[in-house]
């Protein structure tokens, strides 16, 4: 196991999505997923991929894992939370194929990639270039499944040893053609079941945690590019908001509709100290459907 160990008093944690692989190019998007052959494969006789289908049909998007909540729970309500054995082992068979089905997808979408994005790529540069300045170090955490963050990033950072720790953080896993080692599912705040422990990601072996916690009040600058911030990762992101203060945060979100979407996460994941973690903290929102990554909101003075 690598030692994630470092000396600096402050660092930059940087944390990537999904947003990031689209960026770079990555059809990874949860609808390419369910529009994929892969998906199809398991559609027959899967009630949980049919209705993930079902809710992208009538609103052109999905959150699959918040599908897979919502699932549970439909479950529970219907059997008045005495679910029968035989349909608790049927939704997690449901489960694992699905989670086996994005495994593969993520495998071919990795191998179709053409080229990445060059502004994404000097996005990086600047990233780099003030850490120089600023003589500290960074830790990198991704939520993202292909193994690209590896190659992107080390030709882009670690070559100049400025990470603390030598590869991104798979926090959910990495995809393999083995076997499914990626973490699909929820937290433990999404369901009511007590008997879908399956679905908890804080329980899953191929979870990866080791120092993003303890690294969050050590960093002074905190960067996410291409994350929802959704409740099925609230133990993740309730962290970083809470107990804000003499913080600076760069948001990287798609749009002006993501940007409403995400600052309403944040709200909720400050709760009562919502107005003070923009007052004690510095925030600037950019959109990244825009290659010149414009601010879309700050409070920079």
């Amino acid at each position: 196991m690598m030692d994630y160990n470092f000396s600096s008093d402050t660092i930059d944690l940087i944390i990537v999505g999904n947003g990031f692989d689209l960026a770079n190019n990555f059809k990874t998007s949860y609808k390419d997923f369910v529009k994929s052959e892969h998906f199809t494969k398991i559609l027959l006789d899967n009630d949980l991929a049919k209705r993930i289908q079902s809710k992208l049909e009538i609103q052109n998007w999905v959150d699959v894992e918040m599908e897979i909540a919502e699932h549970s729970n439909f479950l529970f309500e219907k059997y008045r939370g005495n679910i029968p054995n035989d349909i608790n082992e049927k939704f997690k068979k449901e489960f694992y194929e699905l989670s086996g089905a994005l495994n593969n997808f993520i495998i071919d979408a990795e191998s179709n990639i053409i080229m990445s994005n060059p502004y994404v790529e000097k996005l990086v540069e600047q990233w780099i270039d003030r850490l120089l300045q600023d003589k500290k170090k960074a830790f990198i955490i991704s939520f993202n499944y292909l193994k690209y963050e590896y190659r992107f990033f080390s030709k882009n950072i670690f070559l100049q040893k400025m990470f603390v720790n030598g590869n991104p953080i798979p926090i959910h896993g990495t995809v393999s053609s083995f076997a499914t080692n990626i973490v699909l599912g929820v937290d433990e705040k999404n369901i009511k079941c007590k008997e879908h422990i399956f679905l908890l990601k804080s329980l899953n072996k191929n979870t990866d945690t080791k120092g993003y916690f303890s690294y969050i009040d050590k960093a002074d600058r905190i960067i996410l590019f291409g994350c929802s911030l959704g409740e099925t990762d609230y133990r993740y992101y309730k962290p970083l908001f809470e107990n804000a203060k003499n913080k600076k945060y760069e948001i990287y979100c798609y749009g002006y509709n993501e940007y409403l979407k995400i600052r309403n996460q944040i709200n909720q994941y400050a709760d009562s100290k919502k107005d003070l973690f923009y007052e004690e903290n510095e925030v600037t929102f950019y959109d990244s459907s825009n290659n010149d990554f414009p601010i879309i909101y700050t409070n920079k003075k």
